[in-house]
């Protein structure tokens, strides 16, 4: 299926052009002289688009009101802003709210091209990734957790609650079949997380020093067989959610090293000399906590 561009300029020949060129490329091109016009297009429901390329310097509004009422209307698209040399700083400042880039007037053809590009294939795998979410948000619903006693109804509420917070570290409960990695796996596809990685791993099933080395991560040389370095599994899970299950099986001392990690959100693999930082990781231990109560699930399974 065709890409399809919106362009807005006030200078006729500028949407000509981008019409002429892309359209020759393959895109479907709509181009307008006023943003309003824009605007309208979308309120009538014409279609949206995959990209908006506009101009920065406009009589009706500029490039940063427009980026403005289409972040109203929902629209999640890449935003090119073109501009002329001397407002190339209004340009990089519309880019930290949230513009793609900006082209050079006079705009150069294959840059552009270029930018269309790139800016098709990342929001495509945006795209991508928002689905995963929602499909995910489908298979983990909060109201997925069963039950209609209190205790539930506070576990599902304290879940949403836990959702909206960022770099909170849970632990999560109760004996088998309690649903300890299901309540983390529905908190983690709930929040802003989702579209970063969940990472499981059963603490039991491994040696202190091979789980230490997964966690972790190792350099090369760090000890006999390692060849080469490696991320453990808190790189891995950065930005995203690490469920360590059957904590209770490690050792006092790597307890104490993942403790310290939790505080300071600050690691070192083994046989390295630097510190890394995960500061996006929420890490999804055993158990429910707020930051007063703590849930044992057993306690709250609806007989």
């Amino acid at each position: 299926m065709s890409k399809r561009i919106f362009v807005v300029d006030d200078e006729p020949k500028i949407g000509n052009l981008f019409s002429n060129v892309l359209e020759r490329d393959g895109y479907d091109v709509d181009a307008f002289v006023n943003p309003n016009s824009l605007l309208e297009a979308l309120d009538e429901d014409s279609g949206e688009p995959d990209v908006v390329v506009t101009d920065m310097i406009m009589p009706q509004m500029d490039g940063v009101e427009l980026m403005e009422h289409l972040d109203e209307r929902d629209l999640d698209v890449p935003i090119i802003i073109m501009t002329a040399h001397s407002s190339v700083q209004t340009a990089v400042e519309a880019m930290r709210q949230g513009a793609f880039h900006y082209l050079e007037k006079p705009v150069n053809l294959e840059e552009m091209r270029a930018l269309l590009e790139k800016a098709i294939e990342l929001y495509g795998a945006q795209q991508e990734l928002k689905q995963i979410k929602t499909e995910k948000q489908k298979q983990y619903p909060i109201e997925g957790i069963l039950g209609e006693s209190d205790p539930v109804v506070e576990v599902r509420e304290t879940l949403e609650t836990l959702c909206n917070a960022s770099n909170t570290t849970v632990l999560f409960t109760g004996e088998t079949g309690t649903g300890k990695n299901l309540a983390a796996q529905t908190l983690h596809y709930n929040s802003p997380r989702a579209e970063e990685a969940f990472t499981d791993i059963d603490c039991a099933s491994l040696p202190d020093n091979l789980l230490e080395a997964e966690l972790f991560g190792y350099e090369e040389g760090a000890f006999t067989d390692a060849r080469d370095s490696k991320e453990g599994l808190i790189e891995v899970a950065d930005g995203g959610t690490l469920f360590l299950d059957e904590i209770d099986s490690m050792s006092l001392a790597l307890q104490a090293k993942l403790l310290s990690f939790l505080e300071s959100r600050e690691f070192r693999r083994l046989g390295g000399v630097e510190d890394k930082s995960a500061d996006d990781l929420g890490i999804s231990k055993k158990t429910l906590w707020d930051k007063r109560k703590r849930y044992d699930l057993d306690e709250v399974v609806d007989r």
